[in-house]
């Protein structure tokens, strides 16, 4: 907020898990004859019941920084 008379927004992006090289591999080692099994059985407990793809998160980056974003901004009032 202490930004925000200064027209600067701040945001922090906290995603969960998102499907990259290094989160495939982590499934390799998990299960090494079916990678995949065990991606879907993190996908089963994870609420989204999906992975994040790298371009959901720079999508949002993009927009986060672009001049269409002139409101969002990483504080709640409660």
């Amino acid at each position: 907020m202490e930004y925000v008379k200064d027209g600067i927004l701040t945001n922090i992006i906290a995603p969960g898990a998102i499907l990259t090289s290094m989160v495939a591999d982590a499934f390799k080692r998990i299960n090494p004859d079916n990678p995949k099994k065990a991606e879907v059985e993190y996908t089963h407990r994870n609420p989204a019941r999906a992975l994040g793809k790298p371009k959901d998160g720079a999508k949002l980056v993009s927009f986060l920084i672009s001049d269409e974003n002139g409101y969002v901004n990483g504080w709640t009032w409660w």
